[in-house]
């Protein structure tokens, strides 16, 4: 035997199921990871729009304080604060909404990799019972 025909395994054997297995395992490893990268990415982008709504709150009261402070007169300075108070309130819940749209309707953790590790264990269950 030369030495690639010592490394394949015959089929059916021990250990053609080991190195079956290691593949199939090394497969939904890489899976695992590839879907490990998209939720990271999703959950910065979630973070990037919970922290631009928070500072459009923020800048709504910066701007609440320096309007009564130095540029309304006595008049209408009740009426102009509340409509910016309003319209950066109403941005940040735009923003808000649209993190809550997408954290709604983002597919499940690890979905691809869980209902390929089901395939593969049905596979082996039915492989299991033809050979009983």
């Amino acid at each position: 035997m030369t030495g690639s025909d010592s490394s394949r395994a015959r089929p059916g054997s021990l250990s053609a199921l080991v190195t079956g297995l290691v593949r199939l395992a090394s497969t939904r490893v890489e899976l695992f990871r590839i879907e490990m990268a998209e939720q990271q990415e999703r959950v910065v982008t979630h973070v990037v729009l919970a922290v631009g709504a928070l500072i459009l709150v923020l800048a709504a009261l910066v701007t609440v304080i320096v309007m009564v402070a130095v540029l309304t007169p006595p008049g209408v300075r009740g009426w102009a604060l509340l409509g910016l108070l309003c319209g950066f309130l109403l941005a940040a819940y735009g923003l808000l909404r649209t993190l809550m749209h997408r954290m709604a309707s983002a597919p499940p953790a690890f979905h691809l990799t869980l209902t390929e590790i089901r395939k593969d264990w049905q596979t082996l269950a039915h492989s299991h019972k033809d050979e009983a």
